[in-house]
């Protein structure tokens, strides 16, 4: 028998996929080189700023079935590393900023396919994760629709501990916006934040 080897070199993010057969030998390799994208790694992140103003509100809009984001947001199951409600499609990274303890809602409501979503506090590593908690009849989505919000509305259907704590502390967030399972297309991101005062002793 013969057992055939083939090797390459990526210099920069590339989408690969091959295709064998069994019998006489077969094999065809095809690398499409990725341009690096904004947004596909926790290291290029999309820079959606600092947040100080109440009901301050802001969207992004990615193509995930177009541009090169890659699987970059996963678990391991051999060695229990990484969020084990991450999903195996291509990711979207999102960092913004709190000045003072707030309220966040985060939702990809005009998205064109099934969504998941997750808020990551980037000091503590403590995740937040949504599938479809958009369709809840309080918040008034498509069911595909993933929802993650300090308010009360957004007490998930679903059995992931989706919901957010009243207020989140001041610091940095990811969101990493991605597909459910490995759907991917038009990703519609709309953040918003609502400042709550801040308790002082007298």
């Amino acid at each position: 028998s013969y057992q055939a080897q083939v090797t390459w070199t990526a210099t920069g993010p590339a989408q690969i996929t091959y295709h064998t057969s069994s019998g006489d030998y077969n094999l065809r390799l095809n690398v499409v080189a990725c341009r690096r994208v904004l947004g596909a790694t926790a290291t290029n992140y999309i820079d959606a700023g600092s947040f100080d103003a109440c009901q301050e509100n802001r969207s992004f809009t990615a193509r995930t079935d177009v541009d090169c984001y890659l699987d970059d947001y996963f678990y391991t199951s051999s060695t229990n590393t990484g969020n084990p409600r991450a999903q195996p499609s291509p990711d979207v990274y999102y960092r913004f900023h709190l000045s003072r303890p707030s309220q966040v809602t985060v939702h990809t409501g005009g998205s064109s396919f099934d969504t998941y979503l997750h808020l990551v506090s980037i000091s503590t590593g403590q995740a937040w994760d949504d599938d479809d908690s958009g369709g809840n009849a309080a918040v008034g989505f498509g069911g595909t629709t993933s929802y993650l919000s300090s308010t009360a509305a957004s007490t998930p259907t679903s059995t992931l501990p989706a919901a957010l704590p009243s207020t989140l502390p001041a610091g940095d967030y990811f969101i990493i916006a991605e597909g459910y399972s490995t759907l991917t297309g038009s990703l519609e991101r709309f953040p918003g934040w609502c400042t709550v005062s801040e308790k002082v002793n007298s």
